[in-house]
């Protein structure tokens, strides 16, 4: 169990930190070149979306909050603000956090799904494993036994 919680945390620590880098990297490409709130929050999610399946999902929550903070910082007039005048884009940070909550959570979803599917499948082996040789050593009493 501790070597699980410890592979939880490195994996939790790993997706944090590459995710906030690349998150980093992109704004600080961004930002000079002046691009848009649209093409720089779907950056941001593609960022989201594929460090999202590393793992964890609160650090993909942890990820998403972030990118809203800089989307909200970087990209959104008043730029160096946290503070949001047009009604657009407050819906396109609404719309971008719930699109990465929600995939997240998908990717988390299909992960437990597979997990599970793997443990039947293995469950699966062991009982077959079980009924051959439950099988064989059935068939060895019968023809061993002289009165059969």
């Amino acid at each position: 169990m501790l070597h699980h919680q410890t592979t939880n945390s490195g994996t939790f620590a790993a997706q944090l930190f590459l995710g906030s880098a690349a998150l980093a990297l992109l704004t600080l490409a961004f930002v000079p070149l002046q691009v848009d709130l649209g093409l720089s929050a779907f950056a941001f999610l593609v960022v989201i979306l594929l460090v999202s399946l590393m793992g964890s999902f609160t650090a993909s929550a942890l990820l998403s909050i972030s990118a809203v903070l800089a989307l909200n910082f970087f990209f959104t007039p008043p730029l160096f603000q946290f503070r949001i005048d047009a009604a657009q884009d407050l819906a396109l940070l609404a719309g971008f956090f719930s699109t990465s909550m929600t995939m997240a959570q998908l990717i988390r979803n299909a992960r437990t799904e597979q997990e599970s599917a793997r443990e039947a499948e293995a469950k699966l082996k062991h009982a077959e494993i079980e009924l051959r040789d439950s099988e064989r050593e059935w068939r060895e009493v019968f023809e061993h036994n002289p009165v059969m």
